[in-house]
Parts: C-alpha cells; structure tokens; sequence
C-alpha cells in the first residue's frame, strides 16, 4: 500500500512510517505501547510532584489562616523539604489540630 500524497519532506516521512507499519506491525505496535507506558509513568510522576506541592501549600495555608500570622521560616523550610504523600497528609491532618506553630514545630521535629 502506498499513501496518495506525493508532495514536501512531511510527505516523504509519513510514506515511511505508513511502509513501516505494513512492513512491521507487531513491531510497530511493541514500539507504540511502549512509548505509551513511558509516557504514561511520566504523567503520572508529573501528577504526584504537583499534588505533593498542592499539599504543601494547603498545610502552609492552613497553618497560616487558624493562627492569623505568617508562618514562621523553619516550619516554611520544614514543610516544603518533605516529598511523601502519605507524610504530608499526616502534617496536614496535624495542621488541621494542633493549637499552636510551637506545637506543630515539635511535630515536625520526630
């Protein structure tokens, strides 16, 4: 089979991929859910980093609304070198009870 459009380098590269396919479609299809699964874990790396940094600025926020200040740099530094999902929902359950930064800085400190 043969692609119809005969004309500029695009042209030329889609007759290629199209001969490839028919010339190789287990491979082709090997290749594709390849690159699908690569792209796939990249979404989803990509989705983890921006909700650990939402979750970061949600304890922040909390922290800063219950007490109407800022929140002190050390608790800022604190929170933002964590990277675990699971260790930041805990500092943000924390966030939600604890009644002073005193109290949630001896938290962050165990």
């Amino acid at each position: 089979a043969h692609c119809p459009i005969k004309e500029g380098k695009e042209i030329e590269t889609l007759e290629k991929i199209y001969s490839t396919i028919n010339q190789n479609p287990k491979e082709v299809k090997k290749m594709a859910t390849s690159m699908l699964q690569s792209l796939t874990k990249q979404g989803y790396k990509k989705g983890i980093s921006e909700g650990v940094e939402k979750i970061k600025n949600h304890i922040l926020t909390c922290l800063s609304k219950r007490f109407n200040k800022r929140v002190p740099r050390d608790i800022q530094v604190s929170v933002n070198s964590y990277s675990d999902l699971l260790a930041l929902d805990s500092l943000f359950e924390r966030a939600l009870d604890c009644e002073s930064f005193d109290e949630f800085r001896e938290y962050l400190a165990r």
